[in-house]
């Protein structure tokens, strides 16, 4: 192999290797706001999967569950009527949300539009409000409340 050949190929091995470690060094652990969103996501997902051990893990324990009905629920009764198929979602499908972040503690506005087993093909859509607290290097949600939407509203987050 000629001189040449042999100092661009080095050239060319340097630049691949130099490209990886930077890339390597761009990609940073998730900020808190994706934190969240990814728990708000997967609290999601599992209620509509019935996984009660995710959720174990994703609510605290001394969690205050305001639903659309006004009823309040702690961690127990929510994990029970998810547990028992009494509360059953075919999907939750969130949007609009916005996170704010205050040291261990944020908070999530957002919409998501539901569809319940109880009225099947029938799309509920809501307005939320989540409190939730990093415990244990991961946020749980500690607060939440939720109202409709009437059908007919156009829904903008920012203005009501």
């Amino acid at each position: 192999m000629s001189r040449r050949l042999s100092r661009r190929l080095a050239i060319v091995t340097l630049a691949f290797v130099a490209g990886t470690v930077a890339l390597s060094f761009g990609q940073s652990s998730p900020t808190p706001e994706q934190q969240i969103l990814r728990a708000d996501t997967d609290r999601f997902k599992a209620m509509v999967n019935g996984d009660v051990a995710v959720l174990e893990r994703l609510l605290a324990v001394e969690l205050s569950y305001i639903g659309t009905t006004g009823r309040i629920q702690d961690k127990h009764a929510v994990l029970y009527g998810i547990k028992s198929g009494k509360t059953k979602y075919s999907s939750i499908s969130p949007s609009e949300r916005q996170v704010h972040v205050m040291g261990t503690v944020a908070t999530v506005i957002g919409v998501a539009v539901l569809r319940g087993e109880e009225e099947p093909g029938v799309d509920i859509g809501i307005r939320y409000m989540s409190v939730h607290v990093l415990r244990d290097g991961r946020w749980q949600l500690i607060a939440w409340e939720s109202t409709r939407i009437a059908p007919n509203e156009t829904v903008n987050p920012r203005r009501g």
